[in-house]
């Protein structure tokens, strides 16, 4: 588990360079916000991991026809969630950063978090279903995150819409993860995400 500053600093620090001074201003002096951009921006990074990794899950052999049929579903809504936070960010007036979309780059950012994948070792469906469940946590914290820190109201909306997503996501992968054990599926009442 990451505290909301590891989560923050680890991720922030991949959006950029700015995004990393930001974040040390923020850690530094409490009333020192983040900016909207640096938010989204980190946001859309962790998304952007989250497609290739998806994508990357989708090549193996292991997936059945319900797993790659739910993967195939979840990964659609990760592609609209990169769409929407793309939005989010030119309306703001800021172009997105450079995109995560090679398994190497997501592979650096899923190691910012402590997640340590080879793609081409999964070779069971609970290891692709497991690395599935990590991504989706990791996208909840993100967006959990950017939901308390934003300051403009605009993105607001389609920050929580997305983190109601991926605790779904989420739910549904520990159902294929333990079929049957439907309280593991829904452990809490409130979702946060890697904090």
């Amino acid at each position: 588990m990451f505290s909301r500053r590891e989560l923050l600093a680890g991720g922030l620090a991949g959006a950029g360079a700015g995004a990393a001074a930001v974040l040390a201003a923020r850690t530094a002096a409490a009333d020192t916000p983040v900016s909207d951009q640096a938010l989204l921006s980190y946001a859309l990074q962790i998304e952007q991991t989250a497609v290739v990794v998806y994508e990357q899950v989708l090549a193996l052999p292991v997936l059945g026809r319900e797993s790659r049929a739910l993967a195939l579903e979840f990964l659609g809504h990760e592609r609209a969630h990169v769409a929407a936070l793309h939005s989010e960010l030119e309306a703001l007036g800021n172009a997105p950063p450079a995109p995560v979309s090679t398994s190497q780059q997501a592979r650096a950012v899923l190691a910012q978090h402590g997640l340590s994948v080879d793609f081409g070792k999964l070779g069971t469906l609970k290891d692709a279903i497991n690395l599935l469940y990590d991504i989706e946590g990791l996208s909840q914290g993100a967006y959990y995150a950017t939901i308390g820190l934003l300051s403009s109201s605009a993105p607001l909306a389609s920050a929580a819409q997305a983190l109601a997503c991926e605790a779904q996501h989420q739910a549904l992968l520990t159902a294929l993860l333990y079929p049957g054990e439907i309280e593991r599926s829904v452990p809490g009442a409130f979702v946060e995400g890697w904090q």
